[in-house]
């Protein structure tokens, strides 16, 4: 979970999250340092950031959310949908792995299957389910 010199690349507490911060901060202050942190956060998160466990917090979704959003405001490249893919393809062969160690299970939304589940809708509906990992609101079905 982290690189050479010991940065982690999670949600929770690195890389993914420090990038998911600068990305959103880029909404509404333009900043070339903080595009250069997103950069770097995203090139950790590649290398680093699966294959542990599935979680939102410490897992696969939480470093696709940083993921996604790097790729959807031109800070990280295309391949997204394919680490996606990989994603789900592991939880098809092997199931469900929560954030927690020694493989224990429980349902919990940042930790446990729930966000697992929350992850797995928005990758098939991603117009329909906010992303939870940065607070994004839901949709106004009406509003579309």
């Amino acid at each position: 979970m982290a690189d050479v010199d010991g940065h982690p690349a999670l949600w929770c507490h690195g890389a993914a999250g420090i990038g998911l911060s600068r990305l959103l901060i880029q909404r509404h202050h333009r900043d070339e340092q903080l595009t250069q942190e997103a950069r770097a956060a995203v090139a950790l998160v590649s290398t680093h950031g699966f294959g542990h466990n599935h979680s939102l917090c410490h897992g696969d979704f939480g470093a696709l959310a940083l993921l996604d959003l790097a790729e959807r405001t031109g800070a990280g490249q295309a391949g997204h949908d394919a680490l996606a893919g990989s994603v789900v393809r592991d939880i098809q062969d092997s199931g469900v792995r929560c954030g927690l160690t020694g493989g224990l299970e429980m349902p919990g939304l940042m930790l446990g299957s729930a966000g697992v589940c929350l992850s797995l809708l928005r990758l098939a509906w991603p117009q329909d389910v906010p992303v939870v990992s940065w607070l994004e609101s839901p949709r106004d079905r009406d509003a579309r």
